[in-house]
């Protein structure tokens, strides 16, 4: 588990989507939830951003599974497998059955029918506030 952070605006969520609409929806509650977020288009965008941004430290990340270049299942895995980044929580949005991601290693899992609530509810699994 990560530390309790002392403000929603020190929490930076990472969101990984190929279909800007989701990036555009997913972000815009976040920012609602009083809580800072960049968005990416594909895995492996998602993987530069941590890279690049490590003084920005990522709290969460919300991925979609089915996108070009790098997917949501083989981003999961560079994060798992990364030293600095393996337990960052991963939680998937997928339009598929938890089944068919459950061996990936997500932290959780979101269907793609997105809610405001059902986002509040995932991010304070995730991150504590003090």
């Amino acid at each position: 588990n990560l530390p309790p952070v002392n403000h929603k605006l020190l929490v930076n969520i990472l969101i990984v989507d190929d279909e800007m609409i989701n990036r555009v929806l997913i972000d815009s509650i976040i920012k609602n939830l009083g809580y800072n977020c960049d968005n990416v288009s594909n895995g492996q965008e998602a993987l530069e951003a941590l890279e690049a941004l490590k003084n920005k430290t990522y709290l969460l990340v919300f991925t979609d599974i089915e996108m070009p270049i790098m997917n949501g299942i083989e981003l999961v895995r560079s994060i798992k497998s990364s030293p600095d980044f393996s337990n960052l929580p991963v939680i998937a949005i997928t339009g598929k059955a938890y089944e068919e991601i459950a061996d990936a290693g997500f932290s959780d899992f979101m269907n793609k029918t997105i809610a405001e609530s059902q986002l509040e509810f995932m991010i304070e699994q995730y991150i504590k506030l003090a």
